[in-house]
């Protein structure tokens, strides 16, 4: 689907079965942005889970989202 306007997005691992990683990438393979653990934690969320706060999505850009684990750790995650 592409986007025909710019918006902001968060991007939450809460709930995840690991400890997460999250990665953002342009379409030039740029990295955008990235987080290992979120600042801080209510449950249900461990604050080893991942979070991007109003991360801005532009017009007509595709973006890549890697999802990954903390020491090669895997398993369900949560998005």
């Amino acid at each position: 689907i592409k986007q025909t306007f710019d918006t902001h997005v968060t991007i939450d691992l809460c709930g995840s079965g690991y400890d997460t990683r999250v990665f953002v990438y342009d379409f030039l393979r740029n990295p955008v942005a990235c987080n290992d653990d979120r600042s801080s934690a209510e449950p249900p969320c461990s604050g080893l889970d991942s979070r991007i706060d109003a991360l801005l999505r532009e017009a007509g850009i595709p973006y890549y989202f890697i999802i990954d684990g903390f020491g090669g750790a895997g398993g369900d995650y949560a998005l």
